[in-house]
């Protein structure tokens, strides 16, 4: 798997100020709960690697990194955006629930509106009931679209992607994006960087 970091100043400034273990895992530094929020690029472009993508969410999300009163809300990105399923995790049954809603999505769109999606994302996280818990974006999308995450003259979406990171995988990516960063400077930057080794461990 190849690692490519959207923001080379962002990153070096953090390793810089804050210096910490690369190794740690999230659960190590978190201060509560996260809110996390997965978009599918429901897209024709990602229809073929969708089983391959659907295992990873199995294995390093549902039942790895999720941890009890984790807030997860699952967004489908096509032509519009819907909201597929807004929960909070509690263990086995949410991730039940939560593969099933992922089951039944179809990847039949023309077209996927990404940076809607992410917008959508950060949106709601803006309104969350604990505004201090970490939000995290996370966005499955098919090898030949991640330049649809990028609108010109769109200074909202580029500020999110300051702190965007993107992992290659056989057919797919995964766009991992911190939504409320800006800040918070130590204390969320290091439990996303925790968020972020604790997916890169799990792959």
């Amino acid at each position: 798997m190849r690692s490519i970091t959207r923001s080379r100043r962002f990153w070096i400034s953090f390793f810089m100020l804050f210096c910490f273990s690369f190794f740690n895992y999230a659960e190590d530094v978190r201060s509560g709960p996260i809110d996390l929020y997965l978009i599918i690029d429901t897209s024709s472009s990602l229809s073929s690697h969708y089983a391959e993508a659907l295992s990873w969410i199995r294995s390093s999300l549902l039942d790895s990194i999720l941890q009890k009163d984790d807030m997860i809300t699952i967004i489908s990105a096509g032509t519009t955006t819907h909201i597929l399923s807004d929960i909070t995790f509690t263990g086995p049954e949410s991730s039940q629930g939560l593969e099933k809603s992922l089951q039944s999505i179809r990847l039949q769109d023309a077209y996927a509106n990404l940076a809607g999606a992410i917008k959508e994302a950060r949106r709601r996280d803006l309104t969350k009931v604990h505004p201090k818990a970490l939000g995290v974006a996370l966005l499955i999308t098919g090898t030949d679209n991640t330049t649809a995450v990028h609108e010109k003259n769109d200074k909202e979406l580029e500020d999110l992607l300051r702190y965007s990171k993107v992992d290659d995988f056989p057919g797919w990516k995964l766009v991992v994006i911190g939504l409320n960063l800006d800040g918070k400077i130590k204390a969320a930057t290091t439990e996303y960087q925790a968020f972020l080794n604790s997916l890169e461990q799990r792959n």
